[in-house]
C-alpha cells in the first residue's frame, strides 16, 4: 500500500511540474504605450510598418510575447519573434518584431 501511495504522489508531483512549466510557457502582453518614444525605447519600423526592430529595458520579455506600442494616434500590438538581451546592463534588450 505504501508503494502504490508513493508512486501516486511521484505521478501527482510530476503532473503539477508539467502543468507549472506549462503555465510558465504564456504568453504575456506588454504594454508600451504610455512609454515615450525615443526617450524610455527605441523603434525601427521596417516591411511597411509591419515588423520594426525595438531596443529597450526590461526584465521578462520572451519569444512569443506581445508589446503594444503607441505610433502617432495609433496603438499596435507586435508579437516578439525574436529578442537578445545584453550583456551590461543585463536588463536591456533588442528584438524583432512583427505586428500581428
Amino acid at each position: 500500500m505504501k508503494k502504490l501511495f508513493m508512486s501516486l504522489v511521484g505521478y501527482w508531483l510530476a503532473e503539477v511540474k508539467f502543468f507549472q512549466n506549462q503555465a510558465n510557457k504564456k504568453q504575456k502582453i506588454h504594454d508600451y504605450t504610455q512609454s515615450v518614444r525615443g526617450r524610455d525605447y527605441v523603434f525601427e519600423l521596417t516591411n511597411e510598418g509591419t515588423a520594426g526592430y525595438m531596443t529597450a529595458v526590461g526584465k521578462g520579455i520572451k519569444s512569443g510575447d506581445q508589446i503594444i506600442l503607441q505610433l502617432g494616434s495609433h496603438s499596435y500590438v507586435y508579437q516578439v519573434e525574436e529578442i537578445d538581451y545584453y550583456s551590461d546592463p543585463p536588463d536591456m534588450w533588442i528584438a524583432l518584431l512583427k505586428q500581428g
